[in-house]
């Protein structure tokens, strides 16, 4: 007796050290102790099941299977061994017979933990009803289990139930404030458009539990409000934290391609394509982004790899047949596209790529019936983007057949969807705020850097002004390299308060700049140029329209610098903007009341600059440049210092990259049939004319 009461206090010792080794993760140690206990006494099937425990946390999976089957030998209707080795098997991924020991451990205790873990195989399984069956029956035995209400919420999302998951996920997050609580909702909101409230709980998960996944989730995020520069931010940094996140790197080049930032987009989408050479999304976007920029040729190659992916893939081969009809293929394109014309109903992309083509094949009335019936069977099933294209689409195509009236409600409805903000009182002060930092006492004494390049021409003036035009004219004279819209100028500006080491922000931080600065960031812009192919030209053009705002520090940067200024009647201008569905940026062109005033503020800044700065402007009328092109060509090479080249007077031969939604007029002789536009759309434009004001260029 005594024998057997020493041996019992020892073995319940033994048990003692093996659980205080468990509860301090010493799970080799208690393993240890475990498998004595075992052959001490086997017949103590706790101690049996305690070792299979273990063995499960130490991923051994086929001894902790062997162990628990062993326990259910001797115990079959134990209902935690029959639980535990179903947790084994689903780790085993053998998810069958998992099931099959849940289903006997509820018939002999009905549990909210094995509801819950019979549901996720189910989940695993694709078997998604049945996964909510046994989430709910869960909740009914336990309704304040958060993980339960996260998964229900999580697996009626995959259903497409959104208005129950948000109601499962709300009920997670009152239980427990989790982040990946926080980013589920942020999902299931994103899914439901209300992408506002999305970003709040991704900004949530992000604060809770900082990370690549939830850095990106926030980026998408922030890019389907236009939030870009917040977006990119946060893409940049997930890939900072992971640089192999395809995904990051394909929406990051989404952004970019969004903003017009060709070649960063398709930087993007190469990075995805060094990691995994076949991501289909990525020869796709790769494909569009090389047409938007101008490359059909190259974009073919994208389409064709992407179609030898999956073949009959819808995005590709319309990508093919866009890539035919930009290099001027109509009959070859519409081939291909006529097979996806016959499907009811109709791609979108289809319908967009059939108006493409419509004006050659003279069939534009068919592809403004189409497009519209697309928009009038919408219930839901046309994102945002789609609706917008359309729009935009049928309103051009009816200004071409003289319908004014319907071109201009498309126009407008476009507009309005595009969910973007512009505040002119904030756009106002900015400019406020550059003519106080460039004020004419600053602008005597501003230190300049010390080169006297006379390469840089900045073509500057409003969007639709004809800067496209004068860049295409100068860039076919051998000696001129067009650059087309580079972003330098921007970057240059945003950064300085960084490089000057200052708190203060552009442009009330110029007042720092010496010499030496000046001199860097010149160096930094006349290199940059030399990257894109420059070498050798005499003059190279950069034709970004904003850069009007920065010509108080262009002049301090390039002394020598010459500045080209595109002016076009107002209301043609404005017209002209609203009429196209431009990248994300240009906020102020969705309003008629918003670009009147964007436009007053543009003519007051110009005004102020040619009295202020050293640098000589040459003003360029859209008008006069259509009534007598040979007078204007003439002045614009001499302003230049080039001499007279024929090749000049036509432009539309010229074979370069354009990347903006002037492509289509720089390919044709010039046409005067833009101008005075206006008076078509006369009874529509009292905002924009209230808004122009008798401000200057009214």
């Amino acid at each position: 007796m005594d024998n057997k009461t020493h041996d019992d206090d020892a073995l319940r010792a033994m048990k003692q050290e093996a659980l205080q080794h468990v509860t301090a993760g010493r799970l080799a140690e208690a393993q240890s102790l475990y498998e004595r206990l075992c052959q001490l006494a086997p017949e103590d099937m706790v101690a049996r099941y305690n070792l299979g425990a273990v063995l499960k946390d130490r991923k051994r999976l086929t001894e902790a299977e062997a162990v628990f089957r062993a326990v259910l030998h001797a115990k079959p209707d134990l209902p935690q061994a029959l639980h535990s080795l179903a947790t084994v098997l689903t780790d085993m991924n053998r998810l069958d017979e998992a099931a099959g020991y849940y289903e006997q451990a509820l018939a002999l205790a009905p549990l909210a933990v094995t509801h819950f873990h019979l549901g996720n195989v189910r989940l695993r399984q694709g078997r998604l009803a049945e996964a909510v069956t046994h989430y709910e029956q869960g909740l009914a035995l336990a309704p304040q289990q958060p993980g339960i209400h996260y998964m229900l919420g999580t697996t009626l999302r995959a259903m497409g139930r959104y208005d129950e998951a948000e109601a499962a996920l709300r009920t997670a997050l009152r239980l427990k404030p989790a982040a990946p609580i926080h980013t589920g909702l942020g999902a299931v909101l994103t899914d439901l458009g209300r992408h506002d409230e999305a970003i709040t709980h991704y900004r949530e998960a992000l604060r809770l539990a900082p990370g690549a996944d939830t850095h990106f989730d926030l980026a998408t995020a922030l890019g389907h409000q236009y939030q870009n520069d917040e977006a990119i931010t946060h893409f940049r940094t997930a890939l900072h934290l992971n640089p192999a996140h395809l995904d990051a790197w394909n929406n990051l080049g989404n952004v970019y391609r969004q903003q017009g930032r060709y070649k960063a987009a398709e930087e993007c989408y190469r990075e995805v394509l060094r990691l995994n050479v076949d991501h289909l999304q990525a020869h796709l976007n790769l494909g569009t982004v090389l047409l938007d920029s101008g490359r059909p040729e190259a974009s073919l190659s994208s389409y064709q790899r992407a179609l030898e992916l999956e073949p009959g893939n819808r995005k590709a081969r319309i990508g093919v047949v866009n890539a035919y009809q930009k290099q001027g293929d109509v009959e070859h394109a519409y081939a291909l596209l006529k097979p996806l014309l016959d499907v009811t109903p109709i791609d979108v992309d289809a319908a967009l790529a059939f108006a493409g083509l419509c004006r050659s094949l003279g069939r534009c009335d068919e592809a403004i019936t189409m497009m519209e019936d697309s928009l009038g069977r919408d219930g839901g099933s046309l994102d945002v983007h789609e609706r917008i294209m359309l729009h935009y689409t049928v309103g051009k195509l009816l200004d071409a057949a003289a319908d004014y009236a319907g071109a201009f409600a498309h126009f407008s409805r476009g507009n309005a969807l595009t969910g973007q903000s512009f505040d002119p009182q904030a756009h106002s002060a900015y400019v406020n705020a550059l003519i106080d930092a460039y004020s004419a006492a600053h602008m005597e004494r501003a230190p300049r850097a010390s080169n006297r390049s006379e390469r840089p021409v900045f073509i500057v003036g409003m969007l639709r002004s004809g800067t496209s035009l004068v860049e295409q004219i100068l860039a076919s004279h051998p000696a001129v390299f067009g650059a087309g819209e580079l972003e330098e100028m921007d970057q240059i500006a945003a950064g300085l308060p960084a490089l000057l080491g200052t708190d203060t922000p552009y442009p009330a931080c110029v007042g720092q700049l010496d010499s030496a600065a000046c001199e860097q960031l010149a160096q930094r812009y006349l290199k940059h140029l030399e990257t894109l192919g420059s070498q050798g030209a005499l003059r190279v053009t950069d034709k970004m329209p904003g850069n009007f705002l920065h010509l108080g520090l262009i002049s301090q940067l390039f002394p020598r610098a010459r500045i080209i200024h595109c002016v076009r009647d107002p209301l043609d201008t404005c017209l002209s903007c609203f009429s196209q569905h431009f990248s994300q940026g240009l906020s102020y062109t969705n309003s008629l009341t918003h670009l009147g005033l964007f436009y007053r503020e543009y003519r007051r800044l110009m005004a102020y600059w040619e009295r202020v700065i050293q640098l000589p402007i040459l003003e360029v009328r859209y008008e006069e440049m259509v009534k007598d092109q040979e007078r204007i060509t003439r002045s614009l090479l001499e302003f230049c210092g080039l001499d007279w080249d024929e090749r000049c007077m036509h432009f539309h031969n010229t074979r370069r990259l354009i990347n903006t939604a002037s492509y289509d007029q720089v390919r044709q002789p010039l046409y005067a049939r833009s101008v005075g536009r206006w008076r078509h759309y006369a009874e529509y434009l009292t905002p924009l004319k209230e808004a122009l004001g008798d401000g200057p260029g009214k």
